[in-house]
């Protein structure tokens, strides 16, 4: 037995779009008469363009749609939606959704709804019987309800929008709504750069050659990059018995800042010291 699963494609849209239709919403459930009405409003991240219904599809082809939708979405790259104001579905006076429709921008759309009935009609299954008509739905209504004083709020999307991703869902029925669990998903790519691959004329300070010293020739000595200096010379101190002149022991820096022996003497010769008798 195949294990099936409902599904849809889908083209989700870039966040900053996805915020402006989520403000719209806020601005109509504040409404005093929309407040009572049980009125299901999508989340944010169940906001979507829906494409194509698919039925019931084997769980193990879902790789292989997959794959087809990469296709789809290279031909999506730099696509610009603009978006219309809010709209009843079917009528103002007995409405049951209230949209946000695409209003310029729709022919790639129209173009990749295409290539996916090409794709559907490869995997079996039967053609669409309604045309194709890019919009959001931001708000399902149980029962047809006149909604002329929601619209006269005259609330509006505006700004451009950027499809961003093809999906392939599968819905989970939930009170009071329903949520979207993606089974695949393909980025639509950025618009190539303009820029030139070629690089500029003028090297950039990280591959400008740098300025290298020429290897000595052979014999000639090779020049000292850092100057050592010289060993301090220490200062000459005169011996005990030296005069003026002469040379006696070297001393360290630290002793020379000593006061001389002959303030402080450091020991006293058994030759100057007085006969035993006159201490008597």
């Amino acid at each position: 037995m195949l294990d099936t699963l409902q599904a849809f494609l889908a083209f989700n849209l870039d966040v900053g779009a996805i915020r402006r239709v989520a403000a719209v919403q806020r601005i109509l459930r504040a409404l005093p008469g929309v407040k009572s009405s049980p009125a299901v409003w999508p989340t944010p991240t169940n906001l979507h363009v829906a494409v194509r219904v698919l039925g019931e599809i084997d769980r193990a082809a879902v790789p292989a749609w997959t794959d087809a939708m990469r296709r789809i979405a290279e031909g999506l790259v730099g696509n610009r939606l603009v978006f219309g104001p809010v709209e009843a579905v079917p009528s103002v006076d007995a409405a049951r959704l209230l949209v946000v429709r695409v209003v310029d921008g729709i022919t790639p759309l129209q173009q990749a709804a295409a290539r996916i009935e090409q794709v559907a009609e490869q995997f079996g299954l039967p053609a669409r019987a309604d045309t194709f008509h890019p919009m959001l739905v931001i708000c399902r209504i149980p029962t047809p309800t006149d909604v002329t004083s929601w619209l006269a709020a005259g609330a509006q999307a505006g700004g451009e929008a950027r499809v961003t991703e093809v999906v392939l869902y599968t819905p989970e029925l939930k009170r009071p709504g329903a949520e979207y669990t993606a089974l695949g998903r393909v980025p639509v790519p950025g618009p190539a750069s303009t820029r030139t691959q070629r690089p500029s004329r003028a090297p950039k300070p990280s591959q400008r050659p740098r300025n290298r010293s020429k290897p000595p020739a052979a014999g000639e000595a090779q020049p000292s990059l850092v100057q050592i200096p010289k060993p301090p010379r220490l200062p000459s101190v005169s011996g005990p018995g030296g005069g003026d002149g002469e040379r006696g022991e070297l001393r360290s820096p630290a002793e020379a800042l000593l006061p001389p022996a002959s303030v402080h003497p450091s020991a006293v010769h058994e030759a100057e010291l007085p006969n035993e008798k006159d201490w008597k």
